[in-house]
């Protein structure tokens, strides 16, 4: 596993070792004279790492050549104000990034070799005259991007390239997943775990914790971090949680 750390070097965690090894990612060091402070990072299919840099934004490294490309030097990017805040989500199709910026936009980044290209897929003041900010991004297995901001929750038809609301409630949403069953579930901090079902988001476990992240495993089981500090897991079919703190 690759870990972008802020402040600190980035580092790998093998856990076949059970060890972590420290990347200081030397080419960043010597084009930018500066350490590594990584706010997000994507891996893509050929091996490459986008991640965002703090003061520098978007920068593409190929750990083969250990080569860097900022954004500015990308042409179908060098015009997009790739250095504030922005989110990564991986795409079905590949090599495609979905890049979510901070005011609203979202892009379709697409590399094929050494060429990339971008396409403005949508805005979500197209649908909301507040949307909030982007908080978090999904790709479904049914071509459904599901955005979630400070606000509340957008879903975009990739085949059929519309987006609409599905909720607007002033929750802010930092996660979805899928389970086995194909649902889709949404972590929404101090009110709890939601699906979406019929477009309406149906709260399925109260908490007034805090959530900041969320994961599944494939036996159903949810896991969620809190900004506490702390872990827990929901068993989906058992509705059952527990506390893995410590």
């Amino acid at each position: 596993m690759w870990v972008s750390a802020f402040d600190i070097e980035s580092f790998i965690i093998d856990f076949n070792k059970t060890t972590t090894k420290e990347y200081t990612l030397p080419a960043l060091k010597e084009r930018l004279k500066s350490n590594p402070s990584i706010l997000s990072l994507f891996v893509d299919s050929d091996g490459d790492f986008w991640f965002l840099q703090e003061r520098f934004g978007l920068c593409l490294y190929n750990p083969r050549n250990n080569r860097l490309t900022l954004h500015s030097e990308i042409p179908a990017l060098k015009n997009v104000a790739l250095s504030d805040k922005f989110l990564f989500a991986p795409s079905t199709l590949t090599n495609n990034v979905w890049i979510g910026t901070d005011w609203g936009t979202v892009y379709e980044i697409r590399k094929k070799g050494e060429s990339i290209q971008r396409r403005v897929a949508f805005n979500l003041h197209e649908v909301q005259q507040n949307p909030g900010s982007i908080t978090s991004m999904y790709e479904d297995s049914h071509k459904k991007l599901w955005i979630g901001t400070t606000q509340g929750v957008f879903c975009y038809d990739i085949n059929h390239d519309s987006i609409k609301t599905i909720s607007i409630q002033n929750k802010e949403v930092i996660g979805f997943v899928t389970d086995t069953e194909n649902n889709i579930w949404v972590a929404i901090p101090k009110q709890g775990l939601y699906t979406i079902e019929n477009q309406n988001l149906i709260l399925r476990h109260a908490s007034a914790m805090n959530f900041t992240s969320i994961a599944i495993t494939s036996d159903n089981v949810l896991w969620i971090g809190t900004e506490e500090g702390g872990v827990y897991s929901y068993e989906i079919n058992s509705q059952k949680w527990i506390d893995y703190s410590f």
